[in-house]
């Protein structure tokens, strides 16, 4: 019975390894109905720079053939890591069981007397071929999810770096949009909370005096932070690094946050610590990047509002007799002010600093 046409490009390959030309023949034959690809080879040798060089099925292995008999050269194959697991029939004209025992033991999956019987022959490979053609078919699927996953997870990346973009360019338009530095650090507040972190508090020092903003309030009007996350801002303060705070015990028990310097010309100019809410995601590199990133930015928007505040208070302390107020806008940058090795923050409990909520 004739197997029904296979694609050229879907048909398995089938190797008969045998030194007798007729023989070969024959096998040719008897297995052509089921329409694969029959591999015939006379030595162990020819064998082996075909298994080398594409997959098979399984492999029908003379035992009697000159210079490398069958035994050799299954275990020439078996060395090969790729060939280990290939399935082997043994055909033998002899029904010593030793031979037989050999074979099992070089990871034969059958041995068969000789002549064989066609229909049994046929029916033998047939299982190994489909088996094959099954593996195949499971590694190509398996393939082309790992590749659509790959592909997935590239269209992500490229766009939450879009995204990560144009928030970016945006908070720099909104951020240089004023130099009042009141104003400023409720806009960089506001681009914080919600779009990125559940809450934030932000922390200047100039001249020696603290300005604290934060978003959203506390109830009773009082700005508090949570321990764990007053330690990581005096940690980014010390190592002009961001550092990830998490809570393990009072009331923000499990609290994820972050803490990044405000960096101008190298030195900073105040400190972001951020608290993420656990239905929020994950805290992941991405999101520390991008926080560093609208830190850095930040940073650059308060300084200027610091220089212009400098630039006025000498212009008027030039021109004017009476005293010039120093304003909050007019506070000189902590880059010309006396600085401590680290900055007393709080843990827990409000700051003696002067405090602002941002609306």
């Amino acid at each position: 019975m004739t197997a029904p046409e296979i694609d050229p490009r879907d048909r398995v390959n089938i190797l008969v390894v045998d030194d007798r030309s007729a023989k070969l023949i024959a096998m040719e034959a008897l297995l052509a109905d089921l329409g694969e690809n029959v591999v015939c080879v006379s030595s162990g040798a020819d064998a082996l720079r075909q298994l080398l060089e594409r997959d098979f099925a399984v492999v029908l292995l003379d035992v009697n053939m000159p210079e490398m008999d069958g035994f050799e050269t299954a275990t020439l194959i078996r060395r090969r890591p790729r060939l280990r697991h290939i399935p082997i029939i043994f055909m033998t004209a002899g029904s010593d069981e030793t031979h037989a025992l050999q074979g099992y033991s070089l990871g034969a999956v059958e041995s068969i007397l000789t002549p064989v019987v066609p229909e049994v022959l046929r029916t033998k490979v047939k299982v190994f071929v489909e088996l094959f053609r099954m593996t195949d078919q499971l590694k190509r699927q398996t393939d082309q999810r790992v590749a659509l996953a790959e592909e997935r997870a590239a269209r992500a990346t490229a766009e939450a770096a879009r995204r990560r973009a144009a928030f970016l360019a945006d908070a720099g338009k909104k951020m240089a949009q004023s130099l009042d530095l009141e104003s400023t650090l409720t806009t960089i507040l506001g681009l914080v909370v919600p779009e990125v972190a559940d809450r934030a508090v932000l922390r200047l020092q100039a001249a020696g005096e603290d300005i604290v903003s934060a978003l959203p309030q506390g109830g009773d009007g009082e700005l508090a932070v949570a321990p764990a996350l007053a330690e990581a801002m005096e940690r980014a303060v010390r190592s002009l690094t961001a550092q990830v705070a998490v809570e393990t015990s009072g009331l923000e028990e499990g609290m994820t946050g972050l803490a990044c310097p405000l960096l101008a010309r190298g030195a900073p100019v105040g400190v972001l610590g951020v608290i993420f809410e656990a239905s929020r995601p994950a805290l992941d590199p991405n999101a520390i990047m991008l926080i560093e990133d609208l830190c850095g930015r930040a940073a650059i928007a308060v300084e200027n509002c610091l220089s212009i505040g400098r630039s006025r208070i000498a212009t008027c302390e030039r021109t004017s007799s009476s005293p010039c107020w120093r304003t909050s806008s007019a506070t000189p940058s902590a880059s010309s002010a006396p600085r401590s090795a680290s900055w007393r923050l709080w843990a827990g409990v409000t700051s003696p600093a002067r405090r602002r909520a941002a609306p």
